[in-house]
């Protein structure tokens, strides 16, 4: 699966259609005057389109994975993932911070964060997190200490508190909670929080070349920062990988024509058509996505002095 070449296009034109609609509505408002108070209509647009989406630096936290490391923090490796390693494959993890500020209200329906690695879809993708059977533990809402085990799986810390309050709840990985003083696995993110309300969550990408993960219904109040973290792997010896991101949020669209009513059947016959669609039946730039699409061409970090 790769990123549509159009993907950048479609996030343009998407803010050409919240620009000429705000125009519009401005007209009908009566706010086109600098420094007139916008209305409903004109307020919502506005947040829409100064709504800031951005992906952070992916060498932020770029790490060789070795047995060493696991070694070094007393972990018992599993021995296909310590063969692999040793003879096959090099293995890294990394987080990349995805950054959303909306505004002045503005509501989202549909967050979405999709990774692609390349060259030709070389890099295998070993886990990534956060996954759809850690929801219950996400919306437990505070920070955890995340590593991971010998066998490449998910652990988390939690304090007292939180380990009882989960243990009753039915889909909580119970066997991959463990007390924040006992987690003993290589940790890679000791502080992982998660503050997008109690969305609905779909992770994929495993065994493939690209990660997506979307996230229905997230409450955006303020400024957030999700971490996306994979772990994957390529070929003994490469030193470079290819990796596209494309990060999109999209309006609630009931939410987008409350705030329109009272000038919508003023709008031209064209916005009238995009409003009246069922979010099933908008496509492209129509659903109005505000994001980020980014490339990198990244060099892979040796092992540490010492290790494999």
């Amino acid at each position: 699966m790769r990123i549509p070449p159009s993907t950048s296009q479609e996030l343009q034109q998407a803010q050409q259609i919240l620009k000429e609609l705000q125009g519009e509505v401005a007209r009908e408002e009566g706010t086109l005057a600098y420094g007139q108070k916008l209305g409903l209509g004109g307020e919502a647009l506005a947040a829409l389109r100064e709504t800031n989406i951005s992906f952070g630096n992916p060498y932020d936290n770029l790490v060789r994975l070795t047995p060493e490391l696991f070694d070094a923090a007393g972990v018992s490796l599993n021995a296909l993932q310590r063969r692999q390693m040793g003879e096959s494959f090099d293995f890294y993890y990394m987080t990349l911070v995805a950054s959303l500020l909306p505004r002045r209200g503005a509501q989202f329906q549909l967050v979405e964060c999709q990774l692609d690695f390349g060259p030709d879809e070389i890099p295998i993708v070993q886990t990534i997190f956060p996954q759809a059977r850690w929801r219950p533990v996400l919306q437990w809402g505070g920070g955890m200490a995340l590593g991971l085990n010998g066998n490449l799986d998910w652990e988390a810390g939690l304090p007292e508190d939180a380990m009882r309050a989960l243990s009753s709840i039915a889909g909580a990985p119970q066997a991959n909670i463990k007390n924040q003083n006992e987690l003993k696995a290589h940790i890679v993110v000791p502080d992982y929080s998660f503050r997008l309300g109690r969305p609905e969550i779909t992770a994929t990408g495993e065994g493939n070349a690209y990660a997506i993960w979307r996230f229905q219904n997230p409450e955006l109040h303020e400024t957030h920062s999700i971490r996306f973290i994979v772990v994957f792997k390529v070929p003994r010896g490469l030193e470079q990988i290819e990796l596209a991101g494309r990060l999109v949020a999209e309006p609630r669209m009931s939410w987008l024509t409350a705030q329109l009513t009272d000038v919508f059947s003023e709008l031209s016959d064209r916005f009238q058509a995009i409003l009246r669609k069922r979010d099933g039946e908008r496509e492209g730039a129509e659903r109005l996505p505000i994001g980020a699409h980014e490339k990198w061409l990244l060099q892979l970090p040796a092992a540490a002095s010492g290790d494999g």
